[in-house]
């Protein structure tokens, strides 16, 4: 998630409350259940039922296009290499990671069921 959370970092978040709901962009942990790290901080970019374009320079969801650099703080991933045409199911989120050229993520395990987000990251402590 360089740069916005690096590490040494300290992540502030919550369990997921039964029901929730999350938005575009929102910050969550999922539960990776690959890898030796158990817990991942990964930014919500796709909402279920939608479709989501990634590009060079920029991401189609919702009818709306993104420039990276209005989605990521420094503007990360302008020349993104992971890029496809992705269907989310309802119930499911698509989550990156901001360093999206270095970024295990749902362009590669797919999306993300409601039930394998851990909760909402409420502060980033540098």
């Amino acid at each position: 998630m360089e740069p916005t959370i690096e590490v040494g970092d300290r992540i502030y978040w919550v369990e997921q409350s039964p029901g929730e709901k999350y938005k575009r962009f929102d910050l969550v942990m999922i539960d990776s259940s690959v890898g030796s790290e158990r817990l991942w901080p990964r930014r919500i970019i796709g909402l279920g039922g939608e479709k989501i374009e990634i590009k060079k320079g920029e991401m189609i969801t919702g009818g709306i296009s993104y420039d990276w650099a209005e989605v990521f703080p420094s503007g990360a991933g302008l020349s993104v290499k992971k890029t496809g045409v992705f269907s989310i199911p309802e119930g499911h989120y698509f989550c990156i990671g901001d360093n999206l050229n270095n970024s295990r993520d749902s362009r590669e395990f797919g999306p993300v069921g409601v039930e394998e987000i851990a909760g909402r990251i409420l502060k980033v402590e540098k």
